[in-house]
């Protein structure tokens, strides 16, 4: 079971007397079955890199000496990510069965709100904090030269840009179940 079927319950037996109203509760409970299901595997791709990049540098930070507080610092921002992914996943959660529509609208969009977020600041507490580690360490074993800092640096704003793009995607849900919220508080 989804994390939605509870709130795609309720907008199956929402009752409204305006059919369009109607017709856009179905198009925005597709699209927020198929946004969670989305979400979801992202977080978890992200915690699970995470949860990795952490043992691996643990485990550097036992074996390499020299490379320990490097190391260590890897691990910590690895665990940042992690928990920031975390952080919002459950601070945000979605409405309980017993719900009204309006409530369950409400949880979603502010759900969707933090997403976008999350997109939008991810140069700050995802790339740029993995960015400045995976240089230092880098750096630390002797290898940064001005091909792997261009490199580096060119991944970065692909993957900062890849972020935005999605944020603004991303917006037009948030911006639907903004409507509808509208609305609802004015039939």
């Amino acid at each position: 079971m989804s994390e939605l079927d509870p709130l795609q319950t309720l907008w199956r037996e929402a009752e409204t007397s305006r059919p369009d109203t109607l017709r856009h509760l179905d198009v925005l409970k597709a699209r927020a079955a198929t946004l969670n299901r989305t979400l979801m595997w992202r977080d978890v791709r992200e915690i699970g890199a995470a949860a990795l990049g952490a043992v691996f540098f643990g485990c550097v930070a036992v074996l390499v000496p020299d490379l320990r507080a490097v190391a260590l610092g890897m691990v910590g921002l690895s665990l940042w990510v992690a928990s920031v992914l975390l952080v919002v996943r459950f601070r945000y959660r979605r409405a309980t069965p017993s719900a009204s529509v309006r409530n369950a609208l409400v949880a979603e969009h502010c759900w969707l709100r933090a997403q976008v977020a999350l997109l939008r600041w991810a140069g700050l507490w995802y790339v740029l904090p993995l960015l400045s580690g995976i240089l230092a360490f880098t750096a630390s074993n002797g290898d940064l030269g001005p091909g792997v800092l261009a490199f580096s640096l060119a991944l970065a704003g692909v993957l900062i840009w890849l972020n935005w793009k999605a944020a603004a995607a991303l917006s037009v849900t948030r911006d639907a179940f903004a409507a509808q919220i509208h609305d609802l508080d004015h039939v």
